[in-house]
């Protein structure tokens, strides 16, 4: 029995020193409060991330496919037999070596 009075208190004391560390001297409320703000802010800004991320895809892709539909243009292709020029698929950059790669990969 003196054991596991001697333990029990030792666990308290330990509770209440984590406790005051963890929560900066917060009440539990405005610890949660705090945690929660902190949560909510950190979802905004890797959706906001995710958003520029995919706007400048977007972007790249498109450029890529108008700089490859005026590609098309001048080389005259569709014009002997009256095609329509519709530059679909992924972009190509041109490589060192003379050949293609494709603009996302």
């Amino acid at each position: 029995k003196p054991l596991r009075t001697l333990l029990r208190e030792f666990g308290e004391q330990f509770q209440n020193i984590r406790a005051q560390k963890n929560k900066l001297g917060l009440s539990e409320e405005e610890y949660k409060a705090r945690q929660k703000h902190l949560r909510d802010l950190n979802r905004k800004e890797q959706r906001q991330r995710s958003h520029d991320h995919q706007f400048i895809n977007n972007t790249a892709l498109r450029n890529g496919r108008l700089q490859r539909l005026e590609q098309l243009k001048q080389s005259g292709y569709g014009e002997e037999v009256n095609r329509v020029l519709i530059p679909d698929g992924v972009p190509l950059l041109a490589d060192s070596t003379g050949g293609q790669t494709p603009l996302f990969g």
